[in-house]
């Protein structure tokens, strides 16, 4: 399945002719909700942090939700709430705040490595495929579906979605759960629409 294909599934299922302007919306904010639970190896990503200043790095554009974060020599990092960051100096603690990557002890020569679970890729183009829309695309169909029933206020159509959705959801999850569940950040400094926030 493409974007053009989810386009034009989810304006069938509706019955509705007059949503084509608007249900570009519902898949951007579908696509974000997936990004904030789908646990899966479709969306599982590695990368490295570096740059420091301050203690602070910038996260990828495209992180859902940290699984684990390592240093240089393999050894795992504990998160603490960001109030806490300044209570644990000099221990091997990490937190977030906003866009940012914090861990007290890091400079400008540091390097640690994270395992994530990233937001899927903007469609634009019709072709546009994500990973997780090939291997999931009930999922997509349900969250955008869930999408459109807020914005119609049609709350009978939301319970069968959102019943759907987590039921995939669940399917999803359980079958790429290779690393355990990763830690759903509370985010408040960024835009829960925005690329990389996953909220």
């Amino acid at each position: 399945m493409n974007y053009g294909q989810l386009k034009s599934q989810v304006a069938a299922r509706l019955h509705r002719t007059d949503l084509t302007s608007v249900i570009p919306e519902f898949i951007e904010a579908a696509r974000v909700r997936i990004g904030a639970d789908l646990r899966s190896l479709s969306n599982y990503k590695a990368a490295a942090v570096s740059g420091f200043t301050s203690g602070r790095a910038t996260l990828p554009a495209d992180l859902g939700s940290i699984s684990a974060l390592r240093d240089a020599d393999g050894t795992p990092l504990t998160f603490v709430h960001v109030a806490e960051v300044e209570y644990n100096s000099g221990t091997m603690v990490y937190s977030v705040d906003g866009p940012d990557l914090i861990v007290p002890q890091a400079d400008s020569g540091s390097s640690y490595n994270l395992t994530y679970f990233a937001i899927p890729a903007a469609l634009s183009n019709d072709s546009d495929v994500s990973d997780s829309m090939n291997e999931w695309p009930g999922l997509w169909q349900y969250a955008t579906m869930i999408e459109a029933a807020i914005y119609l206020q049609d709350w009978e159509l939301y319970d069968r979605m959102v019943d759907a959705y987590q039921g995939t959801l669940s399917g999803a999850n359980w079958t790429g759960n290779l690393y355990g569940p990763g830690l759903r950040m509370i985010d408040s400094g960024r835009n829960a629409l925005a690329a990389g926030s996953g909220l």
